[in-house]
């Protein structure tokens, strides 16, 4: 049996759909509001984006503890280092948030640098706000600051481990930045990937994408441990 899930906002509803290769059909459910953060999620419970605008986001929770799917408006907590470009990249349940500065050279293209990294989540409970888990260790940071003009993410968990994948683009050239982090172990890992020549490349995004799920990188050598939020 294979189910699909995804969230939609439909004429500001949101709606989840579900793929059932049991019987081959589809089918829809409106979500209800939550009605505070009242409800435990299960383990076998379901995080889904429906929409997304920077750190406004609509979330749709589906399994053990509700009878129908419920829908909230996530907050995130006040960041004293939150200032400056952020990036919001959301997937299973969780929230990533990238810090960036900006370079300004006379006479160049402005650019920027990442500057921190901040991973979120909503720990057992159903309509709560986002909860601060873990922030990249900023000697990893270090090792992958590399000027960009444009950047977008990919994230995903599976097993206790997190992935997220940065795409960077800076006049022309395609960056890759690819991070774990285990949540038993309080441990990030920077996996470097080599440099594929992907200079004026536009499907990078694409293929990426398209493999990620079935990608596990290993433990690289490049790896810290940081003190996880409670």
């Amino acid at each position: 049996l294979t189910r699909f899930l995804f969230a939609e906002l439909v004429n500001n509803t949101p709606l989840l759909f579900e793929y059932q290769s049991e019987t081959d059909t589809w089918q829809s459910s409106e979500a209800v509001q939550a009605e505070g953060a009242s409800t435990a999620a299960g383990t076998e419970g379901t995080f889904l984006c429906a929409a997304h605008a920077g750190p406004d986001c609509v979330m749709v929770y589906s399994g053990p503890g509700v009878e129908r799917p419920v829908f909230f408006r996530p907050r995130f907590p006040h960041n004293p280092n939150g200032g400056g470009d952020r990036l919001h990249v959301y997937g299973d349940g969780s929230a990533a948030v990238v810090r960036s500065t900006v370079i300004d050279e006379p006479g160049r293209p402005r650019v920027k640098v990442v500057a921190g990294v901040d991973l979120y989540g909503f720990g057992s409970v159903v309509g709560g706000d986002w909860q601060l888990a873990s922030t990249v260790p900023g000697e990893l940071v270090e090792g992958f600051r590399k000027p960009y003009a444009v950047m977008t993410g990919l994230l995903s968990e599976r097993e206790g481990v997190v992935r997220l994948v940065l795409i960077s683009n800076c006049r022309g050239a395609w960056d890759i930045v690819w991070l774990s982090y285990d949540r038993a172990r309080g441990e990030w890992w920077w996996v470097p990937v080599p440099d594929w020549g992907t200079k004026g490349l536009n499907v990078a995004g694409i293929a990426v994408s398209s493999t990620f799920s079935r990608l596990w990188p290993p433990a690289a050598a490049s790896s810290c441990t940081t003190t996880t939020s409670q």
